[in-house]
């Protein structure tokens, strides 16, 4: 509003070019802390006014900035007539400065909107000019986005070339946005080199660059608010001095006789004046304080927020780096595991997968406690049969319970209804952590679960549903009891102290249960055991709603190796093979279609395949992964979700759209990401199954039978 009355002030003093020069400016800060709708309505009143007057240079300033406004504003549509005006008066003027600037502009502008071939002339053209006329700024831009356009076609090693270069020029101009945004795409381009390491050292420079780039943001909105203050501040001080010399004219006009009267009045206008003056200033400055005040709060928070992201962030990011070699430790282990072996190897073999099991669960623990401190656990409440509950957990524990020369009971109590509306995942995932922890600190005797009903009062339609593990193992020491829900805790169990956990599982129950709006806890007594418990509300489900769908265990160690029990229901129903029609109408074993770019898993999926009654054929990526649909009938696809040249999705999708019967092939993700969504997306982009990474050779191979409705054996 200051701004506004400001430029009326400065019309009618004939201050107009002063008046878009200053619009302009201030445009130019609210851009820089990231307000493009302001920095818009600022530079279009400027443009407007900037027609009507005879000065180019700053015309065109203005078109070089407001495309750039809507070009950061994901507008990059609206900024190319403006780009083209630009271009145009720019050489008209022999501006090369202008022109370099314009030119870059409309080739990132393109890149933007995906027109990749369109964008590289345009940032060449730049690129000659901004050289030789020294602009390191704009030398560098157009390394950055030529660099993208490389890597977008799948040239890795001139986008490496390019992107050096434009990070040489950032760190010799020193403009920490630039080297953030460099460091950002060397970690994408050295991650599709297969250089993980370097990947995540530019990863972590990216990170620490956002705070200084925010940091600085922050500095420039406090600019920006001391320039508007003293904006309204001179703006008031021109209406005053305005006021007071209407009144002096007014006063040599007036008749003598009224000389008195007059000056009265005038001291009273004076004083109400220089009153409202005083007000004026005063809430100026109020406002002024309470907007710093305002900002340094935001800072502080925001800062804290942005620092629980990047760690949340950089986390999630390393264990799916390590999933990579992980999945061909775990899958080469079971491999193994399936051939002949001689009982000293077999050991060998089965200690290299319980290390491996142990890792992955740890890596999971990890990415769960980093899901819950940045607030990013979303709950999924389906109906239940509890029998369905009851009966899943039965056929997963009571194997591996024998093993150990335990028992295992599940009990349910009889006035529990037949189906409740929860989250059965985040359920199960505690139940799961708790069970694992009862069969693993257990030596002797067995482990009991009871499912009833908490003593509570309850609303209608609503119960409290009490789970209890309870367990005969040694117990838990007391000096550790008052810490066990804590983070990172390994406390010792039993009299002796000699078993530990890894200070994870326990914590990240605890967390769960809260999301859940319930609460857990245990009683436990040296040399008798453990009682472990957790209540949620739940909803009572009626008889008539369709349960979720409970997938087996998919190895008897399931306990170190599959932190979730549930998943959705496929696309398609068990007993109704979607394959495609030429392939399931062919005699002979099953052929598998791979798409892989990782050298490592390329050799598992080769030994895993190789072991089985199967033809395969495996490719880099999803471009090959199409062509060799087209050219040949292929029972099953298992794509990776994350490939070169074509990803998996892109490729999964292009297949969907092809015509005839390869459009109809069955495609399994293989992916280490641990996203919530991924599998939603997965399902809408056309794959039929899932396999999370690393792989387990059972569930893959369900998974293929599911889908074909042939064995693999």
């Amino acid at each position: 509003m200051a701004m506004r009355k400001a430029m009326d002030l400065r019309r009618a003093l004939g201050l107009e070019l002063a008046l878009v020069q200053s619009l302009t400016n201030i445009a130019t800060l609210y851009a820089l802390t990231g307000d493009y709708q302001e920095a818009e309505s600022l530079l279009r009143t400027a443009l407007q006014q900037i027609r009507d007057l005879d000065e180019a240079t700053l015309l065109n300033r203005i078109l070089i900035n407001l495309s750039y406004v809507l070009v950061e504003a994901g507008a990059s549509e609206k900024a190319l007539p403006l780009l083209e005006e630009s271009r145009v008066l720019a050489r008209a003027s022999d501006n090369s400065y202008f022109l370099a600037h314009g030119l870059h502009n409309t080739g990132e502008a393109l890149v933007r909107m995906g027109q990749y071939q369109e964008a590289a002339p345009y940032l060449n053209q730049s690129l000659t000019l901004s050289t030789r006329l020294g602009i390191k700024s704009v030398t560098g831009d157009n390394f950055q986005y030529l660099a993208q356009i490389a890597l977008a076609d799948g040239r890795v090693d001139d986008a490496f070339t390019l992107a050096n270069r434009a990070l040489d020029l950032a760190l010799e101009t020193k403009e920490n946005h630039r080297l953030r945004d460099m460091h950002a795409l060397l970690s994408q381009i050295e991650r599709a080199q297969g250089n993980i390491e370097s990947a995540l050292q530019h990863l972590e420079e990216h990170i620490v660059l956002k705070d200084a780039v925010f940091n600085q943001a922050r500095d420039r909105t406090l600019s920006l608010l001391r320039a508007e203050f003293d904006l309204a501040e001179k703006d008031h001080e021109i209406a005053l001095l305005n006021r007071d010399q209407k009144i002096q004219a007014l006063q040599l006009e007036k008749e003598k006789s009224y000389r008195q009267v007059t000056v009265g009045s005038l001291a009273i206008m004076v004083l109400i004046a220089g009153g409202l003056a005083w007000s004026l200033r005063s809430n100026i400055l109020a406002r002024r304080i309470a907007a710093l005040k305002a900002i340094e709060l935001e800072k502080t928070k925001d800062a804290l927020a942005k620092a629980d992201r990047a760690k949340s962030d950089l986390l999630a990011t390393t264990t799916h780096e390590v999933r990579t070699p992980l999945n061909g430790m775990l899958g080469m282990a079971q491999v193994l595991l399936k051939s002949p072996l001689n009982p000293a190897q077999r050991r060998q073999a089965e200690a290299i997968r319980q290390a491996g099991q142990a890792m992955l669960v740890i890596l999971n623990d990890l990415l769960d406690i980093s899901k819950i401190e940045a607030g990013r656990v979303d709950l999924e409440p389906c109906v239940i049969d509890l029998k369905s509950l009851v009966s899943s957990y039965s056929d997963l524990w009571q194997p591996n319970a024998q093993e150990r020369g335990l028992t295992f009971d599940v009990h349910l109590a009889a006035d529990l209804p037949d189906r409740i509306i929860a989250d059965p995942k985040r359920i199960q995932q505690v139940l799961f952590n708790l069970i694992s922890n009862a069969i693993k600190f257990t030596q002797y005797g067995g482990v009991t679960v009871r499912i009833s009903r908490a003593e509570k009062q309850e609303d209608a339609g609503k119960i409290t549903l009490m789970f209890e593990v309870v367990d005969s193992g040694p117990g838990i020491a007391d000096d550790v009891q008052a810490i066990l829900f804590e983070q990172y805790n390994q406390g010792k169990l039993g009299a002796g102290g000699d078993i530990q956990g890894t200070g994870l599982g326990l914590h990240i129950c605890r967390q769960l249960t809260l999301c859940l709006g319930g609460d857990i806890g245990f009683n436990s007594e040296e040399g008798k055991g453990s009682r472990f418990w957790f209540a949620v509300p739940v909803e009572i489900a009626s008889d008539s709603s369709e349960p979720c769908q409970l997938c087996s265990s998919p190895s008897g160690d399931a306990p170190a190796a599959v932190p979730d029990l549930l998943c959705d229901a496929p696309d398609q129903p068990d007993d109704d093979p979607v394959g495609s029609p030429d392939a399931q109408q062919a005699d002979g074993p099953l052929r598998i279609l791979v798409a892989d770019d990782n050298d490592m898993n390329k050799q598992l999926m080769s030994a895993i395949l190789g072991s089985w009654n199967v033809h395969y054929e495996i490719v880099d990526d999803g471009a090959q992964a199409v062509d060799q649909v087209k050219a040949n009938a292929w029972d099953v696809v298992l794509m990776d979700a994350y490939m070169p040249v074509l990803d998996g999705v892109r490729a999964t999708q292009t297949i969907r759209s092809l015509k005839g019967s390869g459009a109809q092939t069955p495609i399994i993700a293989l992916t280490a990401s641990t996203q919530s969504d991924d599998q939603a997306r997965f399902g809408k982009a056309g794959f039929n199954g899932f396999v999370p990474k690393p792989l387990n050779l059972d569930v893959l191979a369900a998974e293929i039978t599911r889908l074909t409705g042939r064995s693999v054996a």
